[in-house]
């Protein structure tokens, strides 16, 4: 905390949102018996948390930062910038596209593949008069992987073209061509979905929708699915550096968004179920300095958005991304990308760990063969491992056998080059 004049602050990334509580309940205690008071932690995280053993009954972050008002969401992000907050413990939330130009340090107690590791590093690339120092202290992750990540993205990322700023447009147009909703629909859809109830009564004004396009043949099927998924994916980007300024546009957004999981055969009000899998302790090992030489890598030239079809992706670290838009496409539900990928990073990295999946992917030489193991059977394994941490989106995949096999499949490649990478390490 001695970088910037005493003003830096630091960032600790935990693999779930009970560790995160945990960290910030032993910080608090650690700061008071040590009788330091020059500054304070806070905690961030989506929905809330019940921890029978340290006393905490459906507490969400505002009711564990304290305040008044409860210091909670974007709050967060202001009061973090004053001089009384120095450390942030966050569990996914704020783990990408967080802005904070005093971050000088992080400490990573959570697994990172690919591009969340470049994102979730990334936070402290943000400039600052006198900032020349940053500082990583990673728990879990190998630094030849961190390297790895990087290393497509280390000299420049130039485009081949450019991203027509009109294609959220032209996509528009096509969709609403396609009559598969009423303007209306979207516009009641909207008006619950950005109020402040929060519960799910917004889904009622998918079904007629729904309806309309299980009507469709399936090549106008695969067209509207195709279509509306660009929307998302063209508005999610676009909108951050063009001000459209038009408030239908985010509302056919948050609409398609919603309306992609019921496309894919997905039931919209999965049965909840009860049960969570207590973290019993940890190991902290391989403490040691890494110098990562980022020179090695090879920039590559990307490829902008367009209206067509996408095309298959060569580059793993490229593919992990595709991967985790697939998967949140098929839960219901509001999600950011980021408690998808850390959904993803937690479940992969339980089965790939499997000493059984480890032994069944070397010896088969196809991931199809891979898949009629034990593969589904460490799947639901490791996501019920991960209730704790992701019950959501975990109790839809337990619940619903249609979304379980899609992510299965969505999975399988991944897992099982994984599985074969770590059973040849393991030699």
């Amino acid at each position: 905390m001695h970088l910037l004049n005493g003003q830096a602050k630091a960032m600790v990334v935990t693999d779930s949102r009970k560790a995160a509580v945990r960290y910030k309940q032993e910080f608090d205690k650690y700061m008071a018996k040590m009788g330091y008071q020059d500054f304070k932690a806070l905690v961030a995280y989506s929905g809330n948390i019940t921890d029978p053993e340290y006393g905490i009954q459906d507490a969400d972050e505002g009711d564990i930062n304290g305040g008044s008002p409860k210091l909670k969401d974007d709050l967060i992000k202001e009061v973090f910038h004053t001089d009384e907050y120095k450390v942030l413990l966050v569990a996914n939330k704020f783990q990408v596209g967080f802005d904070e130009p005093l971050l000088c340090g992080m400490y990573v107690d959570k697994r990172l593949d690919g591009v969340m590791s470049v994102q979730t590093l990334s936070r402290l690339n943000r400039i600052f008069p006198g900032k020349t120092k940053t500082f990583v202290l990673d728990f879990r992750n190998k630094a030849e992987d961190i390297l790895a990540a990087f290393e497509p993205y280390y000299r420049t990322a130039s485009l081949s073209g450019l991203t027509d700023r009109n294609l959220t447009h032209q996509l528009r147009e096509k969709l609403d061509n396609a009559h598969v909703y009423l303007w209306e629909e979207v516009e009641a859809f909207a008006k619950l979905y950005f109020s402040t109830r929060n519960d799910q009564a917004f889904q009622a004004h998918l079904k007629q929708a729904h309806e309309r396009f299980k009507d469709l043949v399936k090549e106008e099927q695969d067209l509207f699915r195709r279509d509306a998924a660009s929307y998302v994916s063209a508005y999610d980007f676009l909108s951050q550096i063009v001000d459209y300024d038009d408030p239908e546009m985010e509302k056919l957004h948050a609409f398609l968004k919603m309306l992609l999981p019921r496309l894919r055969g997905q039931d919209a009000d999965p049965v909840l179920i009860d049960g969570a899998v207590r973290l019993a302790g940890y190991k902290l090992v391989n403490k040691r300095e890494h110098a990562l030489d980022l020179e090695k890598g090879e920039s590559r030239t990307l490829d902008p958005m367009s209206s067509g079809g996408g095309q298959a992706w060569e580059d793993p670290r490229q593919k992990l991304s595709e991967i985790i838009k697939k998967i949140h496409s098929l839960f219901t539900g509001k999600y950011t990308d980021a408690e998808i990928a850390g959904w993803f990073t937690a479940v992969t990295g339980n089965v790939v760990a499997d000493e059984r999946i480890q032994v069944q992917a070397k010896a088969n030489p196809t991931a199809a063969q891979f898949a009629n193991g034990d593969y589904k059977t460490v799947l639901a394994e490791a996501v019920i491992k991960a209730l704790s941490s992701h019950h959501a989106m975990s109790e839809q995949m337990l619940q619903n056998p249609k979304v379980f096999e899609e992510v299965a499949e969505v999975l399988l490649t991944d897992v099982y080059e994984q599985a074969r990478t770590a059973s040849q390490a393991a030699q």
